[in-house]
C-alpha cells in the first residue's frame, strides 16, 4: 500500500549532544561547550531566546560494574559492520552502565545535524528518505547517539514507515532520560501506534477492496468467455431459429446426438417436409416439400453466424396449387436466413 505523507508534531524537551572526554575512562568530567539548539519543523511552535532547546544531559545509569573501553570500542565496531538492532542495544547498553555518554565523534555530529536541517525542510517522502539515511549514518557512527535515534524515528513516522519509528523511539527508551522526557517519548510511541492501527485498517479495506475489484473482475472475465464461447459456436454452428425477412418462412435447425441435423418448422403459413440435409462446412442444403412445390435451399453461413445466405431453386409440379405456371416449372432465387 502506498503510504501517504504524514504531518508530525515534533515534541520540544531538552536534547543535545554531549561533548564529553575524548576516550571513556576519562568520562567522569563534564563538558557543555560547543552546544547548538535543535529547532522545530517549520509552522510548529518554536521557543523564544529565552527559553532555548538546551544540551541533553543523558547520564548513564549508575552501576558499580563500568564496562572497559576494549569492550565498549568492539561493541561499536560489531554494530557498525552489522548495524542490527541486537549490536545497537549492546552499545547501548555498554554506554548507559557509564557514569556519562561517551563523547559524539564529530562525524556523527555532521550527518545528525545534516539530517536535521534536511527534516526541516521536508516536503516529500524522497526527503524524508534522506533526512532518515543522514541520522541512520549519525548512529552508525555513534550509537549512543540519543539525539539521533528520536529524529529518525520521527522522520520514518513522518514517512508512514511506522514499524522502524517504533523500533527507533524504544531504543531512544533505553537512555536514562528525564520523567518529561520519557513521558513525551511513550506519548510519541502511543501516537504511532495509534497511526499503526489506522494503517492497518486502511490496509485491511484496500485488500478487501482489491479482493472484490480481483473477484467482480474474475466473474465478468467468465461470463465475457462463456459469452465468447457462445458466440464462436454461433459463428461456427447452424443451430438455431431462422427466420427470413418477411417471416414468411421460419425453421428451426437442430443436432441429434449422433451429429445428424434435422429441419422443421416453427411457425409457417403452410405445411412443408424437410429432407435431404446435407452440410459441408458453412455450407448446408435442404429440401423443403409441400403444397405442390419443392424449394431446394442451399445456404452458406456468415462469417459472423448471424445470416445464412444463398439460393433456393422453386420447383412447380402439376399436383400444384393454381398460382403454378403451367404444368412443371422451375426458377431459382436469392434467399437469406436471419438468426433469431
Amino acid at each position: 500500500m502506498k503510504r501517504k505523507l504524514q504531518t508530525v508534531q515534533i515534541f520540544i524537551f531538552p536534547l543535545a549532544l554531549i561533548l564529553a572526554p575524548a576516550c571513556p575512562s576519562q568520562a567522569q568530567s563534564t563538558n557543555t561547550e560547543g552546544t547548538f539548539e535543535l529547532l522545530t519543523k517549520p509552522g510548529l511552535a518554536t521557543p523564544t531566546p529565552a527559553q532555548p532547546i538546551n544540551t541533553i544531559t543523558t547520564p548513564g545509569k549508575s552501576t558499580n560494574s563500568q564496562p572497559s573501553a576494549a569492550d565498549f570500542q568492539q561493541a561499536v565496531a560489531d554494530y557498525q559492520r552489522t548495524e542490527a538492532f541486537a549490536d545497537a542495544d549492546k552499545v547501548i547498553q555498554l554506554a548507559t552502565a557509564m557514569p556519562q555518554l561517551p563523547p559524539i565523534p564529530e562525524e556523527a555530529r555532521k550527518h545528525f545535524v545534516m539530517g536535521h536541517t534536511i527534516f526541516e525542510e521536508a516536503k516529500n517522502t524522497n526527503d524524508f528518505a534522506q533526512a532518515a539515511s543522514e541520522f541512520k549514518e549519525a548512529i552508525k557512527q555513534a550509537p549512543w547517539l540519543t539525539n539521533a535515534w528520536l529524529y529518525i524515528g520521527l522522520v520514518r513516522e513522518a514517512a508512514g514507515d511506522y514499524d522502524k519509528a517504533l523500533n527507533d523511539l524504544k531504543r531512544c527508551q533505553m537512555f536514562k532520560l528525564s520523567d518529561d522526557e520519557a513521558r513525551k517519548v511513550q506519548d510519541e510511541i502511543h501516537k504511532i501506534e495509534a497511526k499503526q492501527k489506522m494503517a492497518a485498517k486502511e490496509a485491511q479495506a484496500v485488500a478487501q477492496k482489491q479482493a472484490e475489484d480481483a473477484r467482480a473482475k474474475a466473474e465478468a472475465d467468465a461470463a465475457a468467455a462463456r459469452q465468447m464461447q457462445i458466440e464462436d459456436a454461433k459463428r461456427n454452428s447452424f443451430e438455431g431459429t431462422w427466420a427470413d425477412s418477411g417471416g414468411y418462412q421460419k425453421i428451426i435447425i437442430s443436432r441429434n446426438t449422433s451429429g445428424s441435423y434435422t429441419v422443421s418448422e416453427y411457425i409457417s403459413r403452410s405445411s412443408y417436409q424437410d429432407r435431404n440435409i446435407r452440410v459441408n462446412g458453412r455450407n448446408i442444403r435442404f429440401i423443403r416439400d409441400g403444397e405442390g412445390v419443392q424449394l431446394d435451399f442451399d445456404l452458406t453461413l456468415s462469417d459472423n453466424g448471424e445470416k445464412l445466405v444463398g439460393s433456393y431453386d422453386f420447383l412447380g409440379t402439376a399436383n400444384g396449387p393454381s398460382w403454378k405456371r403451367g404444368d412443371s416449372w422451375r426458377s431459382t432465387s436469392v434467399y437469406e436466413f436471419h438468426r433469431q
